[in-house]
């Protein structure tokens, strides 16, 4: 799920101005994995060659050759290459 912000308007009780961001940029790399489940959010960067894990929630900026995971998702292993091959070592 791709989403660019929460649907939603959120307020400062006192001020009255919205305290969640409004709209949001999207930017994915060449060849990123998104396990089940896993959202992405307004103005979330995934870099090139790195996997999502399944029902992570990715914001901000996340490095390329990495495996994030986590709510919000934060890398767990970087350095790392993937294959759509799923053979036995």
């Amino acid at each position: 799920m791709i989403l660019t912000d929460d649907m939603h308007t959120i307020r400062d009780m006192h001020s009255g101005k919205r305290v969640n961001p409004y709209g949001g940029r999207v930017v994915i790399g060449e060849r990123v994995w998104m396990g089940l489940e896993a959202i992405i959010k307004g103005n979330a960067d995934i870099g090139s060659d790195s996997v999502i894990g399944a029902r992570s929630m990715a914001t901000g900026v996340l490095p390329a050759n990495s495996v994030c995971v986590g709510v919000p998702a934060r890398p767990v292993r970087t350095e790392i290459v993937w294959e759509h091959a799923d053979v036995p070592e």
